[in-house]
């Protein structure tokens, strides 16, 4: 049995790293070959360590920014007999121009799983929730901890309600409201989805009208806000 353990074995991680089509599941974003740093890192006895995160979480004045007025509602698609099926609710277009955005193709998303996508300088988490026939999009950032991951976050339903939990500290968001469901001041802006063929589109407004509100900059957790030494800075924010 162990010769037979030892003849057999296969390195996963090298496996990914010979085969293009496993490697390209592990892209920072769907659409761009562009790379953002996803760790915080401050300097401690001439080493780097990752940042601590603030006690007591992010307070309330920062999670509000999430929040993108005129976007409202949600939209799902859902494959059938007769066509695709698109859910509405009714939206605020008077102030933001809304288009649809081809962000990848159905491949290019693990089923019942979720990728990121880069759409100007917003992450945009896309979720193929095939068990339930449907796809989902909201901002990549749990607003807990400012964190990126949420495209990395377990999909599932609790009382027939799709959702999405952190990965990080298992926050439950709607994925049809944005809304917490575990009772707390966060929500999550969510973006309607379209299939087309095997082409995978968001309805958003422009990218300087999002980037506003969404850029990952703006909301990137300053080492400085917290930590002891104020000379410390998130490299993942600073200019270098």
């Amino acid at each position: 049995r162990m010769q037979y353990l030892v003849d057999t074995y296969k390195c996963e991680w090298k496996e990914v790293v010979d085969n293009p089509e496993k490697r390209r599941l592990f892209r920072q974003f769907v659409n761009s070959d562009q790379t953002e740093p996803g760790i915080e890192f401050v300097d401690e006895r001439g080493q780097r360590r990752p940042v601590d995160w603030p006690k007591g979480g992010m307070p309330p004045q920062e999670n509000e920014l999430v929040q993108l007025d005129g976007l409202k509602g949600t939209q799902n698609t859902e494959n059938s007999s007769d066509g695709i099926k698109t859910k509405t609710k009714p939206k605020d277009t008077g102030r933001l121009k809304l288009q649809w955005v081809k962000v990848g193709h159905v491949a290019d998303f693990p089923i019942d799983g979720g990728a990121t996508i880069k759409y100007g300088k917003v992450q945009i988490a896309v979720y193929n929730f095939a068990n339930l026939d449907r796809w989902y999009a909201c901002q990549n950032m749990c607003p807990h901890m400012n964190e990126f991951v949420l495209s990395r976050g377990i999909i599932g339903t609790v009382e027939n309600e799709p959702k999405v939990a952190c990965p990080l500290h298992k926050k439950p968001f709607s994925l049809e409201t944005g809304q917490s469901l575990s009772g707390e001041p966060y929500s999550l802006k969510i973006f309607p989805v379209k299939i087309e063929a095997d082409e995978v589109y968001l309805e958003l407004p422009p990218r300087e009208q999002i980037n506003t509100l969404l850029d990952t900059s703006h909301h990137c957790t300053k080492a400085t806000a917290f930590a002891e030494n104020e000379s410390e800075q998130c490299i993942s924010c600073s200019p270098a």
